[in-house]
């Protein structure tokens, strides 16, 4: 399987050019983009392989992922990308790991997720028209078990489309974007009173039955037919386990 995969550096390198998802366009081997309404609906061509009609309801050979999710709309392919951990460009035919629409291969961005130790980074940049970006995300723990992230975006650009008409003479096509995003996750503290997991299926438990080890007070085994059942019996009763005949144990 061919892949590309862009961290560190080279992501910010290439992340700079460009708001939205263009900007890897000629920029990562065999992968071109090309869009005829700006960042709102863009066509992605991997290997030469992809879709030119530009139809709402026209699928893409190139599917695009965030976060695990897919994104099969073409209108929702042009959302702003932002604080980012990592790209995957996956070549040739995933429909084995992926599923339909993709023939020509896999897009996937991660974005940055939130951990225990404090992280944030922020950048902004200006150019022509009065063009500014400025995006970033601070993220950390909370408790001992909880973090979060937050990380934002605000994208804007002066009218830079004259309008000829003598009637009405102005400029025009500015624009405005925020997005937002917050991210949460929890991590259950392994200590030795925790509980042992259980894995529901079809509505069954088929959590394993845990037996309490033995404590320095309780009574030495004998060698008496009763005392070595109780024996036994405590050793079958921790290393067995119940499940339906439907799962492997």
């Amino acid at each position: 399987m061919a892949m590309t995969a862009l961290v560190g550096q080279d992501l910010g390198l290439i992340t700079s050019g460009g708001p939205d998802v263009r900007f890897l366009s000629a920029r990562v081997p065999s992968l071109m983009l090309e869009s005829s309404f700006g960042r709102a609906f863009p066509r992605f061509y991997m290997r030469g392989l992809g879709n030119t009609d530009f139809d709402l309801n026209a699928s893409q050979p190139v599917s695009m992922v965030v976060d695990e999710v897919v994104l099969e709309n073409p209108i929702v392919k042009g959302m702003p990308l932002f604080d980012l951990d990592r790209i995957e460009i996956l070549r040739g035919p995933q429909g084995t790991l992926f599923g339909r629409n993709t023939p020509a291969g896999v897009i996937k961005f991660e974005t940055k997720k939130p951990g225990q130790e404090f992280d944030a980074n922020f950048r902004l940049s200006y150019g022509s028209f009065n063009t500014i970006d400025l995006n970033g995300g601070v993220g950390g723990a909370l408790t001992d078990t909880i973090s979060a992230r937050f990380s934002a975006l605000y994208q804007s650009r002066s009218d830079w489309v004259d309008n000829e008409n003598p009637f009405h003479p102005r400029r025009m096509r500015s624009a405005a974007t925020t997005p937002l995003r917050t991210a949460c996750s929890s991590c259950l503290s392994r200590t030795r009173r925790s509980a042992p997991c259980s894995t529901s299926m079809a509505g069954i438990s088929t959590a394993p039955r845990v037996s309490s080890a033995p404590t320095s007070s309780s009574p030495a085994p004998t060698n008496s037919p009763t005392g070595s059942s109780r024996t036994s019996s405590t050793k079958m009763a921790s290393t067995s386990r119940k499940c339906p005949p439907w799962v492997a144990c």
